[in-house]
């Protein structure tokens, strides 16, 4: 077992036989990240905030002000412009606007006021988006009842005719069918979520069908009615984004042009990474959170850049959790830790041990079907929160991962409860 003395001097939080990479309020020193910018969070009071280029942050749940974790986020790009300005760029139908009038979920007093006139009629606030036929979009905004309580979101999939809607109630934090008339996205397709300080974040998730694209906020009247006569009543509105994706992914700020959140690169590589592996045998823990059930997510591999040298944990195509061992592109273990994607926003602790002829693996403490046969690959990286660095994106959070020297395939259940 390699020393790890020459990391004590670094300031490297030491585990028995091992080394903690990521803990509450801790990046081990020998990582490497990247992340351009335009990368929100939530801080421990559960204020939005936007992080420093090239920093790891901690995100919280904004509304329980628990630890999520270190966020690991695919690139996506914001359609929706006037992101936090809904007077220019939104259209109104019988309904008008006031700017700066509420505290937003970032703490400044930035979002704005969407009002009902006296009008009979539906009452909408819309944006006209140009999107790509055939792709898988979200749709997304904070809102806060004020003398209103509940609305719908709308989007015209891009063929003209093609709706998709949903109603939500943000006095009771729920959502339920639209009473437009359109196609409803129902529960699977939407989402209600608090954000704190009366703030939800509500979303549609919708399949386009041509490139006129159209998303649109609605009215309703304390009955969910959506064509009323008004009375200049209102619900606060910030942060509307449109993005390519089956699921939301952190807020996005935008003016006069679409803007683009950069995915990170996080690694171990060079000594720093020879120095916490040991080539015959070793253990990898790690405690990660996903929003959704999401196929193709790796929480971190070992690899030497390719999938032929290769050890990660991630969900496959299912989305099983799965740990993968490949040796010279052949695949020496294929052992599932859980079947399905499990529940979202839950923390899934995994521990695997690995050498040669002896694969042992668990989640949550459950342990998956030894491997007592096979070869360890020739890595020389560790990449966290991607599939080497550049792809299958986690797109979740990780809030511990800790790295051993020895294969403790006996403890692999105990570690992982």
């Amino acid at each position: 077992m390699k020393a790890m003395a020459p990391f004590a001097r670094l300031g490297v939080r030491s585990l028995r036989g091992g080394v903690s990479l990521l803990a509450s309020g801790y990046v081990f020193p020998g990582i490497t990240y990247t992340q351009s910018g335009n990368l929100t969070y939530f801080d421990s009071t559960g204020t939005l905030q936007t992080a420093a280029v090239d920093t790891m942050v901690r995100d919280y749940d904004p509304s329980t002000l628990v630890l999520r974790g270190y966020p690991f986020w695919e690139a996506r790009t914001n359609l929706c412009l006037q992101s936090a300005n809904i007077g220019t760029t939104w259209s109104t139908s019988a309904t008008t606007t006031t700017l700066d009038t509420t505290t937003s979920p970032d703490g400044t007093v930035n979002a704005d006021s969407l009002f009902d006139t006296v009008a009979n009629t539906t009452h909408d606030l819309t944006q006209n988006i140009t999107i790509a036929n055939a792709t898988v979009y979200t749709f997304s905004i904070f809102a806060k009842q004020a003398t209103l309580t509940k609305c719908e979101l709308i989007a015209t999939r891009g063929g003209g005719a093609s709706f998709l809607a949903r109603g939500f109630d943000l006095a009771a934090g729920t959502s339920s069918a639209n009473q437009s008339g359109l196609p409803d996205a129902g529960s699977a397709s939407s989402f209600i979520t608090p954000v704190g300080n009366g703030f939800y974040r509500i979303g549609i998730t919708f399949t386009s069908d041509g490139t006129a694209g159209v998303v649109r906020v609605r009215l309703a009247n304390a009955s969910g009615v959506v064509s009323y006569a008004g009375s200049v009543q209102s619900i606060a509105l910030f942060g509307g984004v449109l993005e390519a994706g089956s699921f939301a992914t952190p807020y996005i700020a935008t003016t006069t042009g679409a803007v683009t959140r950069a995915a990170p690169s996080c690694a171990v590589t060079g000594t720093n990474f020879s120095n916490i592996y040991n080539q015959l045998m070793d253990t990898v823990v790690a405690t990660i959170k996903r929003p959704a059930a999401i196929s193709n997510s790796v929480a971190w591999c070992i690899s030497d850049g390719t999938f032929n040298e290769f050890i990660g944990v991630y969900t496959d195509g299912t989305p099983n959790h799965v740990y993968t061992v490949n040796d010279g592109g052949v695949q020496q273990v294929g052992m599932q830790l859980l079947a399905g994607a499990g529940t979202a926003n839950t923390n899934y602790k995994s521990a695997v041990a690995f050498k040669a002829a002896a694969f042992a693996g668990a989640e949550n403490g459950i342990t998956g079907t030894p491997v007592a046969s096979g070869t360890m690959p020739t890595p020389n990286a560790m990449y966290i929160g991607s599939l080497n660095g550049s792809s299958q994106f986690l797109n979740g959070w990780i809030p511990n991962l800790q790295i051993y020297q020895a294969a403790l395939n006996a403890s692999v259940g105990g570690l992982s409860s």
